[in-house]
């Protein structure tokens, strides 16, 4: 039984056949259920209109959540509450620095809402960075930049914690979040930088959307980006993992900022005078008179 399973997967993962029953699947389930995203992942491009009708492209390998969802359920399919929020700001935004990027997929949304904006996006670990690359590659985005270094509260060099093997999901420079949930994760030294000297180094002001996925170390961020947060005041969207605390560091960052924090749900933000210290969750960190 299991031989059979094993050679159901490798012929569900072949690419041509893959894109032919996926491909028939999406035409014949106009609202697909999650179980079919979940057994059938896409092995192949993957393309998806955007409001402003611009074609967000990404290629998915089957073996990664984000193109997969996107592919099956649209560009708000992965994420909803906070990529229509990120939307919504990244039209405006001069500069867009997407913290975590992983594949790519914040970025290229940022580049596709505002071409006139220039987007950062940071991801230390090679092979998602190639990932990304290749994304970016398929949208022909020159306001897009992939940054292959970690981003901390100092700059030098520091552990980076991921999956043996494969493209991580989770992983970042918070090993002591990451190895109670991943005990088989390995380390690969990685430059690391601080958001005031990456953008020092370029004389580079006008910071208006920042989004944080990095696992665990998000206040290390904020940390080394204070001067950017005290004079540019962007938005903040940032994963807040529940259960350590990360909130009151957070705070400690924003609030003397007069930034106000609300919970990110898939029918919108709403306040939120803490984070649930159990689950945690993704926030929307506004700043004070934003004017945008």
């Amino acid at each position: 039984m299991t031989a059979v399973r094993t050679a159901l997967k490798r012929a569900r993962a072949w690419g041509p056949l893959n894109r032919t029953a996926t491909s028939a699947l999406r035409m014949v389930l106009r609202h697909p259920p999650e179980f079919v995203a979940a057994h059938m992942p896409r092995v192949g491009p993957v393309v998806c209109r955007l409001p402003n009708g611009r074609r967000l492209r990404m290629w998915s390998a089957g073996d990664e959540w984000v193109p997969n969802r996107i592919y099956w359920f649209g560009w708000r399919g992965y994420e909803t509450g906070e990529s229509d929020i990120f939307w919504a700001q990244a039209r405006t935004s001069r500069i867009t620095l997407d913290i975590g990027a992983h594949v790519g997929f914040y970025s290229l949304l940022a580049g596709h809402a505002n071409p006139a904006g220039r987007v950062f996006g940071f991801e230390a670990f090679g092979p998602t960075a190639a990932r990304f690359r290749r994304n970016l590659a398929l949208n022909d985005l020159a306001n897009v930049e992939v940054v292959e270094v970690a981003v901390g509260a100092a700059v030098g060099t520091a552990p980076f914690f991921h999956a043996p093997r494969g493209i991580p999901c989770s992983a970042g420079l918070a090993g002591d979040v990451l190895l109670p949930y991943n005990p088989d994760a390995v380390t690969t030294d990685v430059a690391v930088t601080t958001i005031d000297t990456f953008l020092d180094e370029r004389s580079m002001r006008g910071v208006d959307l920042v989004k944080m996925d990095t696992e665990g170390s998000e206040p290390h961020v904020l940390e080394g980006m204070a001067a950017t947060l005290a004079r540019d005041r962007p938005w903040v969207i940032a994963e807040v993992l529940g259960g350590r605390d990360r909130e009151a560091l957070l705070r400690h960052h924003l609030d003397p900022l007069g930034y106000t924090m609300e919970i990110i749900m898939p029918g919108g933000p709403r306040p939120r005078d803490q984070v649930d210290k159990e689950t945690g969750g993704n926030f929307l960190f506004v700043p004070p008179s934003p004017g945008r």
